[in-house]
């Protein structure tokens, strides 16, 4: 039964990060209709940010705040580098380019940061004991992280006039743009949203376990 336990407990944590990266995943397919394959090298470029300012002798919580924006930065610029484009194109074209920008992104990392194997911090990090049961408090931070973050954006998503716009565009693209909701905007919104939760994804799993160039990849 403890065993059970635990890897439930283990399975909430891993849950929370692979939901982080599904809602960015989600947002960019609901509103511009094509799945960004990129997504997972972008949770990888916003986890090795982290790395840098924690390597400047951040916490990473504080950490992950630059890192954020900085992974915003990137995916607003991917965006109207590559994807602004191809908006007109079939929806395999923006599938083709997401895979090429993944490769960029990737090759980007190993060339800044290594191929290597990398951590937040080294030494093993004692875990709280609750009777048979082991909890590290890198979990508890990775939870209460993830559950501020989704009810965050449901509160964005519900009452805000930007995320009532996002709703509109993602029900209906030319209605929404009929109606006279700034598509161009409610995108960069979406873009800004979706890497800003991919970036707490990839510092979440770095915390979990351990920084690689593939570690989005394989997580997508």
């Amino acid at each position: 039964m403890t065993q059970l336990l635990q890897l439930f407990i283990y399975g909430l944590v891993l849950g929370s990060i692979y939901a982080l990266g599904a809602i960015g995943v989600s947002l960019t397919f609901g509103i511009l209709r094509f799945a960004n394959f990129a997504h997972g090298d972008l949770m990888t470029l916003g986890a090795y940010f982290g790395l840098t300012f924690v390597g400047l002798g951040w916490p990473i919580g504080v950490s992950l705040i630059p890192a954020a924006l900085a992974t915003v930065l990137c995916a607003v610029g991917i965006d109207q580098l590559i994807y602004r484009r191809l908006r007109r194109e079939a929806p395999v074209i923006l599938l083709i380019s997401s895979f090429g920008t993944a490769l960029i992104l990737r090759s980007l990392v190993q060339i800044i940061w290594g191929p290597n194997n990398q951590v937040y911090r080294s030494g093993i990090q004692l875990p709280w004991r609750l009777g048979e049961l082991r909890i590290k408090p890198d979990w508890a931070v990775i939870l209460a992280g993830t559950a501020l973050l989704v009810v965050a954006l449901h509160l964005f998503l519900q009452r805000t006039r930007v995320g009532k716009a996002m709703r509109a565009m993602a029900d209906n693209f030319e209605l929404a743009k009929i109606t006279g909701i700034d598509t161009e905007r409610i995108v960069l919104w979406t873009w800004a949203i979706g890497a800003a939760l991919a970036c707490a994804a990839g510092v979440f799993l770095g915390m979990d376990t351990r920084l690689h160039p593939t570690m989005g990849w394989r997580l997508l």
